[in-house]
């Protein structure tokens, strides 16, 4: 039989100090834990799990390292060795202050698994759905409420397609459905476009179609056979079907997002909608900064800011910060390119095609006005 892993998260300094009489409360009944923070530390005797959790500044020192704008908790792993009752020696020993804890969940599993945290990464959570949050990496100025006011530099008035959807990481794809673990040192990427971002990019597809916006949709997986050289690869073909239809004013290429914590816990971001979890979405915008000639970069991004702002009127939660980068990312194909990261690697593939349709819809409507 497999060995069992008990994960309590709790937040912040304070939580790790209150957590003390519990630790040494598991330790005497159990004779061995081990504890690991972000650092991994390994306690293997009670008289190490005063001494180390006594060190509270060196512990929760690490709490606001931060990926992807998204804070990391600590984490406080408990493991009884030789015991299968650990919840309940734990509940024992301090049920009446776990119910004043600001507990955020329990994770079990699997020696060799390790968990899938969902999180709320929307930018409402921020800053509200009357401001355009912008996480910008580059030293460019930038002010949404100009962009709003401009005019948008697209032209749907030629006859032919007006959309290409294409995936320059195309085998990038996502959980399992129902899975809260996932096996440490396993991909994910899966080259069958049933269950990757192809799948994806085939729904939104549907979704412009059925509005009355032509699309292409390339299902290439440029990063096969190998992922060095995709935007090299992605831009080929990008500009292969501009050139052969000039009606095209939109590139969406559509990734999925990784976030895993220090201690390996990969996070999905989620929101709810309809009653349905439906995963989170983020516009990539590239620059010329990186000294890739990039003329359209603030056109794409007026773009981006522009859906943005019509997302967030239906869905506010929705959308994540738009990310404007220094690299170039192919930008500079069309006026209205973007990067969509629909979701994480923890999210489920209906997950992914839920925010991904409702995405599509708001732009199609978006476009429909233009």
């Amino acid at each position: 039989m497999k060995k069992r892993y008990r994960a309590y998260v709790i937040n912040g300094r304070k939580m790790i100090k209150n957590a003390v009489s519990v630790v040494i409360g598991i330790a005497v009944a159990c004779g061995m834990i081990r504890f690991a923070d972000l650092g991994g530390v390994t306690l293997k005797t009670k008289s190490e799990v005063s001494q180390t959790v006594g060190k509270k500044k060196e512990i929760s020192g690490q709490k606001n390292r931060k990926l992807n704008e998204i804070v990391v908790d600590e984490f406080l792993f408990l493991k009884c060795k030789g015991k299968e009752k650990t919840q309940s020696v734990f509940n024992e020993v301090n049920a009446d202050r776990m119910k004043t804890l600001p507990q955020t969940g329990m994770i079990v599993g699997y020696e060799g698994e390790l968990p899938i945290r969902e999180i709320d990464s929307g930018q409402n959570k921020a800053v509200g759905n009357k401001n355009i949050l912008i996480k910008n990496e580059t030293q460019y100025g930038v002010n949404t409420k100009e962009l709003l006011e401009q005019k948008i530099g697209l032209d749907m008035s030629k006859s032919g397609p007006k959309i290409l959807i294409i995936h320059t990481h195309g085998s990038e794809s996502y959980t399992e459905e129902g899975r809260e673990f996932y096996i440490e040192g396993t991909g994910d990427r899966n080259t069958d476009t049933s269950f990757n971002v192809v799948h994806v990019g085939d729904k939104m597809a549907e979704v412009f179609e059925k509005a009355g916006i032509e699309v292409i949709h390339d299902r290439k997986m440029h990063d096969q056979p190998s992922y060095n050289g995709s935007y090299a690869s992605s831009l080929e073909s990008a500009e292969k079907y501009v050139e052969e239809y000039p009606s095209i004013q939109i590139v969406l290429d559509i990734h999925r997002d990784a976030i895993v914590y220090g201690d390996g816990t990969k996070a999905k971001t989620v929101t709810e909608i309809d009653g349905k979890k439906t995963a989170q979405l983020m516009f990539v915008v590239g620059t010329n900064e990186g000294g890739l000639v990039h003329d359209n970069w603030r056109e794409n991004l007026k773009f981006a800011v522009k859906l943005q702002n019509e997302i967030n009127k239906k869905y506010p939660n929705l959308m994540r910060g738009i990310n404007l980068r220094r690299e170039r990312f192919n930008g500079h194909v069309t006026k209205g390119s973007l990067i969509i990261e629909v979701g994480t690697s923890g999210n489920t593939l209906n997950e992914a095609v839920r925010g991904g349709t409702l995405c599509a819809e708001i732009i199609a409507g978006f476009l429909s006005g233009v």
